[in-house]
């Protein structure tokens, strides 16, 4: 009778935790994150070209950067060359 009361006790205090305990996350709008990547990767190559690297440098970050925009699922290939034609304009 006491492992019973044991386990519905614990069982309650389980539920509880969960249920109250759950994190509220802040999931932005696909089109927000979109902006946001597109800027940090301006930011980047402004920063890179800032530093004054070679062309070599230059078409190695661009290279690195479509690779991962190619790897993104929030831009599709049309999307990816808008974005590498804006980058590769700066």
């Amino acid at each position: 009778m006491e492992q019973i009361l044991f386990i519905i006790v614990f069982t309650m205090i389980g539920i509880f935790l969960f249920y109250f305990t759950k994190k509220n996350t802040n999931i932005k709008p696909s089109h927000i994150k979109k902006d946001e990547l597109i800027f940090s990767y301006e930011k980047r190559v402004k920063d890179f070209i800032s530093k004054k690297h070679s062309k070599e440098e230059k078409i190695l970050l661009i290279k690195t950067i479509h690779k991962e925009l190619h790897n993104n699922i929030f831009f599709d290939d049309e999307e990816t060359k808008q974005i590498m034609l804006r980058l590769t304009s700066l």
